[in-house]
């Protein structure tokens, strides 16, 4: 009768998961002199080692190690893969219950003590004797084949014998390490295209995917290949490299829209600069160095302001000048045009930059429509602050121009630059007050939509009078279908007519109260006061 020793000891990973048996255990009784054996192996592979070397095992090869890797004399075709302890893979055939359940490869030890089961149960077979599921009997481990539920201390075994009886077992081995460094590498570096060039929310969206589909890959591979894929790394990968990459956009973006911000915020309404600031190369890709695009621009100038300032105060010049710039530079917003600077009293507006817009030269037609009608509601509020209405006369031209960051290296401008834009300002100091001219080629792109007038004997310097023609906007419409709409010049006129006789009559009033003609406005002002001095009332 022989008798082997053989060991039971199992070794946890970190997780708790049993994946791994030692396969060289040093004896308790090595140490205290009672054995010579300075290893023995796990009970499953000496139940293999017994079976294999029948009649006699106390004869033949024994299992070695070398190099990270251990033989059973020339028994196996591949040598099994062990680590630095000693440890090998196991490859589970089976999960917990298993064995008895769905194999019925199981005696209870009730069957065996009264003989009450078939003798060809064992015969010929390999039994190994342990505890299942006993109460108060910790033997039962977790295992990758028990998807959560524990499996017992026999099974274990009994799947390492599994491993082992077939002709030519299949190991398991750990991924090569190069392979799995290469495997970080292009995940990382797709992981850090893929989320540089999509939203962040897309670019989760795609990481999590990347994660469930190389996780698939690789357990596909595992398979094929007998391999044990490393999946926490390449996981890790791909997570670091998510929110870097993230981490940086937040950081890059949130620097760009700042740029963009300071650099727009004067010139455009919120929304667009809101707009250009999402803009994936930030600060450069808008201005590029400047480049040349056509666009239209409006001039508008207040008519006869030099004068009127002359005798008005400095404060009262002021808060007209603020008020009239408020309120067409909100219109201007309105129409999604760009605010270039104002100078004086005169506003530059263009519209196609830094922004593509199609249809830039009907937005500044319609914007000037606007102007011209909103004019009443300035005046209004000019005459509540006890100011002079003012009128102004508006010039649109459309052709090329240079546009971008302009100006000396301590102070950039956003700007266009051209002929374009000098013949849009003469245009604007020929216009009538509240009448629009415009060019040949802002005319060739809304003449579906507006009616003009050709303005004779206007020449401007270095044009010629037989191929440029100034042309004025008299009506407009939605759509090339829809009725035409005058443009309210007579309304404006109007209604300035209106506001400075009601403004000239607040002016005598305030004179009347005062007892002082200082703040008399013309003789008109002036004889009004004379008369309410000589009223007996």
């Amino acid at each position: 009768m022989n008798v082997i020793l053989a060991s039971t000891d199992v070794v946890l990973d970190s997780d708790g998961v049993l994946r791994r048996m030692p396969m060289f255990v040093q004896p308790a009784c090595s140490s205290t002199g009672a054995c010579a054996l300075p290893t023995i192996n796990p009970l499953g592979f000496a139940a293999y080692r017994a079976f294999s070397l029948l009649p006699d095992p106390s004869t033949g090869p024994s299992l070695e190690e070398s190099g990270g890797h251990a033989t059973f004399g020339t028994a196996w075709q591949h040598p099994l893969e062990v680590d630095r302890t000693g440890s090998a893979f196991i490859n589970y055939s089976t999960g917990p219950g298993q064995f008895k359940n769905k194999y019925h490869q199981y005696l209870s030890f009730s069957d065996v003590y009264q003989a009450s089961f078939p003798s060809d149960k064992v015969k010929g077979n390999i039994v190994l004797v342990g505890g299942y599921y006993l109460t108060g009997v910790p033997d039962e481990f977790l295992t990758p084949a028990g998807n959560g539920t524990k499996m017992p201390g026999v099974e274990v075994h009994a799947n390492l014998l599994n491993m082992l009886l077939p002709l030519q077992p299949k190991f398991l081995m750990s991924e090569p390490a190069a392979l799995l460094v290469l495997i970080i590498l292009l995940l990382a570096l797709a992981t850090a295209v893929g989320v540089a060039r999509v939203t962040v929310l897309w670019g989760l969206a795609g990481t999590a995917g990347a994660i469930v589909l190389f996780t698939v890959g690789m357990s596909a591979l595992a398979v094929f290949n007998g391999w044990v894929p490393d999946l926490f790394h390449p996981w890790l990968a791909i997570a670091l490299t998510y929110s870097g990459v993230t981490a940086y956009r937040f950081l890059y973006e949130d620097r760009e829209k700042r740029k963009v911000t300071a650099l727009f915020g004067h010139y455009l309404k919120p929304e667009i600069v809101a707009e250009l600031a999402k803009t994936r190369g930030g600060v450069e890709d808008i201005l590029r160095g400047g480049e040349r695009r056509d666009i239209t621009l409006m001039f508008v100038d207040i008519r006869g302001f030099t004068s009127m300032s002359e005798s008005m105060a400095a404060s009262d010049v002021t808060e007209v000048v603020q008020m009239y710039l408020d309120h067409l530079s909100g219109i201007i917003f309105t129409w999604d045009g760009t605010v270039d600077k104002y100078v004086g009293d005169e506003i530059m507006a263009f519209w196609n930059a830094p922004r593509l817009q199609d249809n830039h030269a009907l937005l500044a037609i319609r914007c000037a429509y606007d102007c011209i009608n909103r004019a009443a509601e300035l005046q209004q509020k000019l005459l509540a602050k006890g100011l002079p209405p003012i009128r102004w006369g508006i010039g649109i031209n459309t052709g090329p121009a240079v546009v971008g960051n302009m100006g000396s290296r301590s102070r950039l401008q956003y700007t266009a630059l051209g002929d374009t834009v000098n013949t849009a300002a003469r245009f604007c100091s020929h216009a009538p007050a509240f009448e629009v001219l415009i060019g040949q080629q802002t005319y060739e792109m809304c003449r579906d939509y507006i009616a003009v007038d050709l303005v004779p004997g206007v020449q401007l310097k270095g044009k010629s009078a037989e191929t440029f023609r100034i042309y004025e906007v008299t009506a407009v419409r939605e759509t090339p279908t829809d009725p035409w709409v005058q443009f309210p010049t007579q309304m404006a006129t109007q209604a300035h007519h209106t506001f400075t006789t009601e403004y000239t009559q607040q002016t005598v009033i305030a004179a009347g109260e005062s007892g002082s003609s200082d703040i008399l406005v013309g003789e008109a002002a002036q004889e009004a006061l004379a008369r309410q001095a000589q009223s007996p009332n």
